[in-house]
C-alpha cells in the first residue's frame, strides 16, 4: 500500500508567512511526530533513521506517519533502548542527525562492540529534522553538515536563526506559541543527553501551548 504524503519542507513550504494559521499546524504535525516517537519508544523500538525522506505529511488532512523501519531495532530486555552495537558490523543511525553522544562514542570504539542508549536520539533527530525542514533551501543545516562531525554541534547557530519569527502583525499569542516551539526544539537538541527532553516531556509542554 503506498504512502500517502509529501516531505516535511514542502508540507511546509505551502506557509511562507509566519501567521496563526502557520503556527498551528506546524505545532500539530511536531506533536503527531512526538506522539510516533514516544509510541515505538514504548513498544522497546528504536528508528534509528528518522530524516525527513522518512516523515511524511498528508497535504490535505495534515495527518504525519513514520515510515522506513529498515535500521529500526527492538530493544526488549532494557528499559533505557540499550543495544549491544559494533561500528563495524552494525548500523549506528543517520549520520546527520545523529545526537552528539553517539557520534562521539562511534570515534572512540573503533571495531568494539558496546552496549549503547539510544534514549532520546530519536527525538533529537526529529527536532533537528523539524528544524531544518523549516528553513530555506539554500540554509538546511542537514545537508550543508551532513558527513561533518556531529560531536560538535551545538544550538548557538540554530538559536540563532530559528527559522519562524513572528511578524509585528501576528500578535502575542502566535508570538508566544513560537516561543514555545522554539524552547522545547533546542531543549530536545541539547549536546548534553541528561539536559535533553524526551519525546514524552516535549509532547507534554506543547500539547499544552496547543491549548492556549
Amino acid at each position: 500500500m503506498p504512502h500517502a504524503g509529501i516531505h516535511l519542507s514542502s508540507y511546509f513550504s505551502k506557509m511562507l508567512e509566519p501567521s496563526e494559521r502557520m503556527v498551528e499546524v506546524v505545532l500539530n504535525v511536531f506533536i503527531q511526530g512526538l506522539k510516533a516517537i514516544h509510541h515505538i519508544e514504548t513498544c522497546s523500538i528504536v528508528h534509528r533513521d528518522i530524516k525527513e525522506d522518512n516523515i511524511l505529511v498528508d497535504p490535505i488532512s495534515g495527518n504525519l506517519t513514520l515510515i522506513d523501519f529498515g535500521e529500526a531495532q527492538h530493544c526488549p530486555s532494557s528499559t533505557n533502548l540499550e543495544l549491544p552495537v559494533s561500528t563495524t558490523t552494525q548500523p549506528w543511525g543517520n549520520p546527520g542527525t545523529m545526537p552528539p553522544e553517539l557520534s562521539t562514542l562511534l570515534k572512540k570504539t573503533g571495531g568494539c562492540s558496546v552496549v549503547f542508549s539510544y534514549s532520546k536520539c530519536d527525538s533529537f533527530a526529529l527536532a533537528l529534522t523539524f528544524y531544518d525542514s523549516l528553513l530555506p533551501p539554500s540554509h538546511k543545516y542537514i545537508d550543508s553538515n551532513l558527513f561533518h562531525d556531529m560531536s560538535e554541534f551545538n544550538t548557538h547557530t540554530l538559536v540563532a536563526s530559528f527559522p519562524i519569527a513572528p511578524a509585528a502583525t501576528t500578535g502575542h499569542l502566535v508570538e508566544s506559541h513560537i516561543d514555545s516551539l522554539k524552547e522545547v526544539m533546542i531543549r530536545m537538541m541539547n549536546p548534553d543527553k541528561a539536559a535533553r527532553l524526551s519525546a514524552l516531556d516535549a509532547l507534554s509542554s506543547l500539547t499544552s501551548t496547543s491549548r492556549l
